[in-house]
């Protein structure tokens, strides 16, 4: 299970926020793709709710204004099939928002891709790290949909105009002048969960 904050430290009011999500696995040869075995999922109301299926759908949450000095937190997680062996994850991530400068997008020295290691079902995963954070900076992109902002978990899909926050592991992204993305691992995860 993840922790994904967001953190607006900046001064002003940053709008329409918007994080994307798309995890994957695939064999150590780079050969077998298991990604459809793979689901991430934000806690919503008391229950576990898909936002991620397939690593090419992608996901994301709906737009959200961030006031100077407030924070927003998910409670996230991966779930992998019990048909996955020993795999290598693939998470990829940004997150994006316009202003009147223009569009930004995050970024980081990974390009947005992080990497983890999918156990067998029942394997012992020893003690994981706590991950520490890793900062970006921003790049304009050129195109930006209009998003519905309600409040609820959006609708899964993909779209080449649309980035996707990968969140596994821990890391932190900066967007623009000062949104920062975070994931922490919460101690005592068990079982086939990355």
């Amino acid at each position: 299970n993840f922790k994904f904050n967001v953190s607006n430290s900046g001064d002003d009011t940053i709008k329409d926020i918007q994080p994307f999500v798309g995890v994957g696995a695939v064999d150590w040869d780079f050969e077998t793709d298991y990604s459809d075995l793979v689901t991430v999922q934000v806690k919503q109301g008391g229950a576990w709710v898909d936002v991620a299926t397939q690593f090419g759908e992608g996901g994301s949450f709906n737009a959200f204004d961030l006031d100077g000095g407030d924070s927003l937190s998910y409670q996230l997680r991966v779930k992998v099939d019990r048909e996955v062996p020993s795999a290598v994850g693939i998470a990829i991530g940004l997150a994006e928002y316009s202003d009147d400068k223009g569009c930004w997008v995050s970024d980081d020295e990974n390009a947005g891709i992080y990497y983890f290691e999918v156990l067998p079902a029942g394997s012992d995963p020893g003690k994981p790290n706590d991950a520490k954070p890793q900062t970006g900076g921003k790049s304009p992109i050129s195109d930006v949909n209009d998003v519905d902002v309600d409040g609820q978990l959006a609708e899964t899909g993909s779209s080449s105009a649309l980035p996707v926050l990968g969140l596994v592991g821990g890391f932190a992204v900066v967007a623009g002048t000062g949104v920062v993305f975070a994931v922490k691992r919460r101690k005592g995860a068990t079982g086939a969960h990355a």
